[in-house]
């Protein structure tokens, strides 16, 4: 009963992403990992090369990124304009790179 209840926390804990393997719930992965009309001409993809796991926008902003092959889904820069990559990490537990962002439009709260 035990094993069994250790076993379900374990696998919980790889699908809501505690632990670090993968958060937040709606970090995906669909081809590739690209984010959700990243080669549109309605919205601005800004390239960074794996150089940078934070990025500082301006709050309100409706952004995706991308990193490794998972990217976040459309997340609002929070007031702080900072943007955390908490959604990708390597084998060894240390967070991917942010590839690039696409910016959508700005929205408000």
């Amino acid at each position: 009963m035990i094993k069994a209840a250790a076993t379900a926390f374990a696998l919980s804990a790889v699908v809501t992403g505690v632990g670090g393997v993968m958060s937040p719930a709606n970090a995906t992965s669909p081809a590739e990992g690209h984010c959700e009309g990243h080669n549109s001409s309605e919205n601005k993809k800004v390239e960074i090369g794996y150089e940078t796991t934070k990025l500082k926008l301006k709050p309100g902003m409706l952004i995706c990124v991308k990193a490794g092959n998972f990217n976040s889904g459309k997340v609002v820069v929070p007031e702080s304009g900072y943007y955390h990559q908490n959604f990708a990490y390597n084998k060894k537990g240390k967070k991917l790179g942010i590839s690039y962002y696409v910016i959508y439009k700005a929205c408000k709260y």
